[in-house]
């Protein structure tokens, strides 16, 4: 458990003065509602609030609305607590269909499969009739056992920019690593001066060492231990490497993208983020999204005033404790609950206990 930063109550009511004076144009911009008549009504205050932050590459390449950052926020504000969930790109899940056949995929793909859900035409879109999040909202409470209210997508430019219009964010560095193969923005098809008639034999040798088939699309990344401040640059490719010896896999990458998380919320309360207020909003305008209500935001904004009273859990589904590796029938790398295919009885049980164990 890690405190909050404590603010005196006059920084915070400034920060709340500024923030919703200019949130309602902001807002105009990155608010999706939902197609439900319900969201039009005013929503009643609630004790808890479950939500789904996903990040993306964003970008023309292949696999930019790939969602490799997931994350289950549940924010119980009677018991002033957090829980942040951090869940594997590589989980293996069943989507709904309309001819009742299974349909599995990574979950890291449901969120695209949402926004184009023609092209898989077996998928239930009547999970999609509120929003296009729908699909990977309902995989989501498959896994947890919790209902998401809302969501925020993030793409990678936005991500990169709004911490270097923060000024960087202080990381504490846990587990020195390099990553040798990680990739080069606008280079996932340069052939690297290759000949364009052995490609046939590169694609072979990629598929087990793509850095020795193309080099160039790789680079090497290094962090040392200890309190460093990153740029937006910096602390994207520390969220994102997953290739290292030393802290690689999805599991230490989903650690590092919490602790970004939890350094950037670091930095917004502070003092000197109000002036940042403004070119930070016009920033991320055109880099995020989310259905959240503005009167429910209003509701979690004035959590503010007691952020210093709330207590932050980090957890990651791991093959430490629920899941097991294993190979799909086309033969991708997966990660499936250790009771096999579909069973998250003793996911949503941990869950459940973890909420449970930090009200007592």
């Amino acid at each position: 458990m890690k405190k909050l930063i404590l603010l005196s109550s006059g920084i915070i009511l400034i920060i709340l003065i500024i923030f919703l004076s200019l949130a309602k144009s902001f807002y105009s911009k990155i608010y999706k509602p939902k197609t439900s008549n319900k969201q039009t009504q005013t929503l009643k205050p609630k004790t808890s609030f479950n939500l789904l932050l996903l990040g993306y590459a964003g970008g023309n390449h292949q696999g930019t609305l790939l969602t490799d950052t997931i994350i289950f926020a549940h924010i119980d504000k009677k018991n002033k607590q957090a829980l942040l969930i951090s869940i594997p790109r590589d989980l293996w899940v069943k989507l709904p269909t309309k001819s009742k056949q299974d349909f599995h995929t990574k979950i890291n793909s449901v969120y695209e499969i949402g926004l184009y859900p023609n092209t898989y035409p077996d998928v239930d879109k009547s999970y999609l009739k509120e929003s296009k999040t729908g699909l990977i909202k309902h995989t989501i409470k498959q896994i947890t056992g919790l209902e998401v209210d809302s969501y925020i997508t993030i793409d990678f430019t936005g991500f990169i920019n709004a911490i270097d219009i923060l000024g960087g964010v202080n990381v504490n560095v846990e587990t020195a690593f390099e990553d040798t193969k990680y990739p080069v923005e606008g280079k996932e098809n340069d052939l690297c001066g290759k000949d364009p008639s052995e490609q046939e034999e590169l694609e072979k040798i990629a598929t087990e060492s793509p850095e020795l088939a193309y080099p160039c699309r790789y680079e090497l990344i290094r962090f040392e231990i200890g309190d460093q401040i990153m740029t937006g640059e910096a602390a994207l490719k520390f969220s994102r490497s997953r290739n290292s010896d030393q802290d690689g896999g999805d599991f230490g990458r989903a650690k590092r993208q919490q602790l970004i998380l939890e350094s950037v919320k670091d930095k917004i309360l502070s003092i000197g983020f109000i002036p940042k207020i403004l070119p930070l909003l016009d920033e991320l305008g055109d880099h995020i999204e989310t259905d959240i209500p503005f009167d429910q935001m209003q509701q979690l904004l004035s959590e503010i005033k007691g952020a210093n009273n709330y207590k932050v859990k980090r957890i990651v589904i791991t093959n430490n404790d629920y899941l097991d590796y294993s190979r799909s029938e086309d033969g991708q790398f997966i990660l499936i609950p250790k009771k096999g295919i579909d069973n998250w009885t003793d996911v949503k049980k941990w869950i459940k206990n973890t909420i449970n164990q930090s009200e007592n």
